[in-house]
């Protein structure tokens, strides 16, 4: 009997095993629908220790809005991706699903604030995040959400946030470059005329900076030609005119064409003008009565005219007395032209010479300087003054730096090699000048004189009623005063009563006295007492 049982169990057993094993799916649905627990599931479950797989419901997961289950890394855009319309996921864009926005966040913090749209990888079935509870979220959302996230954010990604990558400098700040200004020309006083706007800078070429001035008119150097103004009457200032100029006009070519050009010497007589070029070839223009343009003839030219009969060896030195002109060949000759009535030329007569003619002079001189009625030359040791081959020993000078002969009298006036500056008259005799300083170059002018001293100051003195000393005064001085306002002198020229000089880096043209005849390029006739700035030139 007992063993029946035992085979009754068993059959039982058998059975409801059979029921476990072949109907769960009926079981499950069964207990599903109507909320109740199977036994035979039960029963199954303690026997075997089987779970069965939770089937998850259509009711979704209510999902605190933008926070997700978990906070992922970054993506390396660091930039709001708009994931809730671009990603593959099934949900309509038509629903009412608030996109993703941080507008009111005043700056994104990447690590605080997690993007909506990272899925973990592994997740098969991604949880829906900021979704509204009746939005069904997909079983089947690919994983690709996270690992295809395009790294360029499109352009109509609906925030308020740059797409960029904020940082502590405002991006649309322009980048200020901060550049050294300019070197500024000295700015000068003016008195009595209409202020300059901008000065007249002289580039120049060859022989260095070069001004220089006549009885009423100035010329330089001016890139690689010449710019004149002032008194034009003899047509000294060479532009093809004979009218007075306020302001500097450009030196046209012996054709009237062009510019004349290649210039790396000049000189002034009283009313005309030479040049030396690049090819070793003097010009003039000006005045011609007594032959001093060196071209054969007597009459004026408003155009520059070759010199011809000069010797083939190289000009080292261009000098001009008042209607006469010299140069010094490299053979250390001295060839002259011009007026010749105290025997200025040297040439063993007082005859003019309308070319250029072989002076007599037997001393190799260092520097010639045309005056009224001599030639005053110097070696390393001493000064003569040259008239009819002739040589008057100027006293009390020794080794010349720098000499000037007034062009317009007996005087003349030297640096010696101390830097001490001197000055004589008739008799030659000079004497030191009343609180000079040592000074580098001189110039010599009708009744006034003008130096520049070690430290690159002007100082003048003489005759000053139209302001040729230029230190704000009209009062005569025989004593040196200091120009007024100017410093770094390069170059000077002294005319008959008006002074200029080039300064600075720039070699601006600077220019006080006498302004008759506008010699000082100020756009006016005004004398002034003090530095003025010279004009621009005009272009034709």
């Amino acid at each position: 009997m007992k063993n029946k049982l035992i085979s009754l169990s068993r059959y039982l057993f058998i059975l409801v095993f059979a029921l476990g094993l072949f109907q769960p799916s009926l079981v499950f649905a069964s207990s599903e629908n109507q909320n109740v627990t199977n036994p035979g599931n039960s029963v199954l479950a303690s026997l075997f220790h089987f779970q069965p797989t939770k089937t998850p419901t259509k009711t979704p997961t209510k999902t605190p809005t933008k926070t997700p289950t978990k906070t992922p890394t970054p993506t390396k855009t660091m930039r709001p991706t708009k994931t809730a319309t671009s990603t593959n996921t099934a949900i309509p864009t038509s629903t009412n699903t608030p996109e993703p926005t941080f507008t009111n966040t005043p700056e994104p913090t990447f690590t605080n604030t997690p993007e909506v749209t990272n899925t973990p990888e592994n997740t098969s079935t991604p949880e829906p995040t900021n979704t509204p509870e009746n939005t069904a979220t997909p079983e089947n959302t690919p994983t690709e959400v996270v690992t295809d996230v395009p790294t360029d954010v499109p352009t109509d990604t609906p925030t308020d946030i740059p797409t960029d990558v904020p940082t502590d400098t405002p991006t649309d700040v322009p980048t200020v470059v901060v550049t050294s200004p300019p070197p500024v020309a000295l700015v000068i006083p003016v008195t009595g005329a209409t202020p300059v706007p901008q000065p007249l800078v002289i580039p120049v070429t060859g022989a260095g900076r070069i001004i220089v001035a006549g009885l009423g008119h100035t010329c330089m150097t001016y890139g690689n030609g010449v710019v004149c103004w002032g008194l034009n009457s003899s047509g000294q200032l060479g532009d093809g005119k004979t009218a007075n100029e306020l302001v500097p006009v450009y030196v046209k070519d012996a054709s009237g064409d062009g510019k004349l050009s290649g210039v790396v010497n000049l000189t002034a007589g009283s009313t005309h003008t030479c040049a030396l070029t690049t090819k070793n070839e003097v010009y003039c223009w000006g005045a011609n009565g007594s032959g001093q343009l060196g071209n054969g003839s007597t009459t004026n030219s408003s155009l520059p005219v070759l010199v011809t009969g000069l010797p083939d060896d190289n000009i080292v030195a261009l000098t001009a007395g008042e209607k006469f002109t010299c140069v010094q060949l490299k053979n250390q000759e001295v060839w002259c032209w011009g007026e010749n009535s105290n025997g200025q030329l040297n040439d063993g007569t007082t005859s003019d010479r309308s070319k250029p003619v072989k002076s007599l002079l037997n001393s190799s001189l260092s520097a010639i300087s045309g005056g009224q009625s001599n030639l005053l030359g110097s070696d390393f040791a001493s000064l003569d003054a040259y008239s009819k081959a002739l040589a008057a020993k100027v006293s009390e000078i020794v080794g010349p730096l720098s000499i000037s002969a007034n062009r317009w009298g007996e005087t003349g006036c030297a640096i010696a090699s101390d830097g001490t500056v001197k000055c004589w008259g008739s008799d030659l005799v000079s004497a030191a000048v009343k609180d000079a300083v040592a000074a580098l170059k001189i110039g010599a002018g009708l009744d006034h004189n003008c130096v520049i001293n070690e430290n690159l100051t002007v100082s003048c003195w003489g005759a000053n009623t139209q302001g040729e000393l230029g230190n704000g005064s009209n009062t005569n001085s025989q004593s040196a005063v200091v120009v007024k306002n100017l410093n770094r002198a390069n170059d000077i020229a002294v005319g008959a009563n008006h002074t200029c000089v080039l300064q600075g880096t720039n070699n601006v043209a600077i220019c006080w006295g006498d302004n008759a005849y506008g010699q000082l390029g100020t756009n006016s006739t005004i004398s002034s007492n003090v530095p003025m700035w010279v004009y621009p030139p005009i272009e034709y």
